[in-house]
């Protein structure tokens, strides 16, 4: 089964030229491949790869060494990532025109994705709970209705593969709740979702894969189910930190 997503021998360094400092290492010789059908979450300390990993998977991030594939082809080569592969950022507002009401905002997504469907957005807003909402600008929903806006613009995209960026950040527990709802209703055996999370709770509960990384490096891969006796002292380290391993 082709993947759809296949990183192999990645590497990124981002360079500081007009400080003369040396270029720092963001990734390092990363392989990493979503099939579909899965759920995988990317786990490690703050700095260690993570949005940068997602952010290369989609080409808005050009990598130093290594081959991508996402659906197919390379997004670095196609100026992003393919239509039906689609990111979430962690800041849902910096996603919306705060110039456009929500109907207008998701009127636009849907003539890009669903040309010739005059009642998808419509649609979009009534899945997501959004009706009461259709005509206020973004400045004036909370973060987790802004979260739900965008999730219903990439609805609209019908993609084959999200790339979610810390979605849960910034929402509160009922909140949070309401998006993984939305996410696992997503599931299906032709898609698949890779979530950047500091919350391993979460990902045991969401993902069929973790995946963790530590300065850079890809350092373990761990199914769900074998938590428990992974031994990567980073890895496990995490684990034991959230009370998943003793």
């Amino acid at each position: 089964m082709t993947p759809l997503c296949e990183l192999r021998g990645v590497s990124v360094a981002y360079r500081r030229a007009w400080t003369g400092e040396a270029a720092k290492r963001a990734l390092t010789d990363i392989n990493l491949t979503i099939h579909a059908g899965e759920t995988v979450a990317l786990v490690g300390e703050s700095g260690c790869g993570k949005t940068t990993l997602v952010r290369v998977a989609c080409g808005l991030v050009r990598r130093d060494e290594g081959e991508v594939r996402t659906l197919g082809v390379d997004p670095a080569d196609a100026g992003g990532p393919p239509a039906r592969a689609q990111l979430l950022v962690q800041d849902a507002a910096a996603s919306l025109n705060p110039r456009l009401r929500i109907r207008e905002w998701l009127a636009e997504s849907a003539r890009a994705h669903r040309p010739g469907d005059s009642a998808a957005a419509a649609r979009a807003l009534d899945t997501f709970g959004l009706g009461h909402r259709a005509d206020a600008y973004p400045d004036a929903l909370s973060g987790g209705e802004k979260r739900r806006v965008t999730l219903a613009a990439l609805s609209l995209a019908d993609p084959l593969i999200v790339f979610a960026d810390e979605p849960t950040a910034g929402l509160d527990a009922a909140r949070k709740g309401e998006l993984l709802d939305l996410l696992k209703a997503r599931q299906r055996a032709d898609r698949a979702l890779v979530m950047v999370t500091h919350d391993l709770l979460l990902a045991r509960n969401l993902c069929t894969r973790i995946v963790f990384l530590h300065g850079g490096r890809l350092v373990a891969d761990v199914p769900v189910d074998a938590l428990a006796s992974v031994a990567e002292p980073n890895a496990r380290r995490l684990c034991v930190a959230s009370g998943l391993v003793a």
